[in-house]
């Protein structure tokens, strides 16, 4: 498996590499599987895993990307949504044109959801890294970010420096995203490899194991 560390759901420092690691191992485990994750940064994780030179790779589904690659279920769901500095006055919005007079953080590669990211009318300040994104926002160089809310909440109160006391969760949020395991067609026995995790995962959900990771992790 190759995913980017993601705190606080995935990353090396993380106890087991973190809890959705442990929920992908545990469920594959189920099925006879034994599974490792690699880190890359996201773009080589989609490349390395389109060409079939990794099984399985750890994000967000697009109509696009299913191109590409065969899904699993989805195993967990993060809230997507905007949040901006509390000077720009802003709470909540009608319509994303509203938000045309804002420069926008965006990570680059990332799917939010299909209505922000094909909003081309929108001003959209692109970065690579997630943390670059928020050094901006809390620097006034860009108005608002598309983040993932925990993920946003977890990195700004590991940097101290910032405060999430400055800023403001638009309301509504842009949207919940599943996320899953997904092979390329490149990949011998993706079929099998989605089949089996599918089944492991169902299989620890029902017992009570998926629960018993999340609360040792802390969630």
């Amino acid at each position: 498996m190759v995913t980017s560390e993601w705190e606080p759901f995935f990353a090396s420092t993380l106890k087991n590499q973190g809890v959705l690691i442990e929920i992908a191992k545990t469920a594959f485990m189920r099925k006879g599987h034994s599974a490792k994750i690699q880190w890359y940064p996201w773009k080589r994780c989609m490349y390395l895993t389109a060409k079939g030179k990794k099984d399985i790779a750890i994000g967000y589904f697009s109509k696009e990307r299913a191109k590409t690659y065969l899904y699993s279920k989805p195993f967990f769901e993060v809230d997507i949504g905007l949040v901006a500095l509390k000077e720009t006055n802003l709470s909540s919005y009608k319509s994303l044109k509203d938000l045309k007079p804002y420069v926008i953080g965006v990570n680059k590669g990332w799917v939010n959801s299909s209505e922000f990211d094909s909003a081309t009318y929108l001003n959209k300040d692109y970065s690579l890294l997630h943390h670059t994104t928020i050094r901006k926002l809390f620097g006034k160089r860009i108005d608002m970010i598309v983040t993932s809310i925990p993920v946003f909440r977890y990195e700004v109160n590991k940097m101290n420096k910032y405060s999430l006391s400055d800023v403001v969760i638009l309301k509504p949020l842009l949207s919940k995203n599943g996320l899953y395991l997904f092979s390329s067609f490149n990949v011998k026995d993706h079929r099998q490899i989605i089949q089996d995790f599918n089944e492991g995962l169902t299989e620890i959900q029902q017992d009570g194991t998926y629960e018993k990771i999340f609360i040792e992790h802390g969630f």
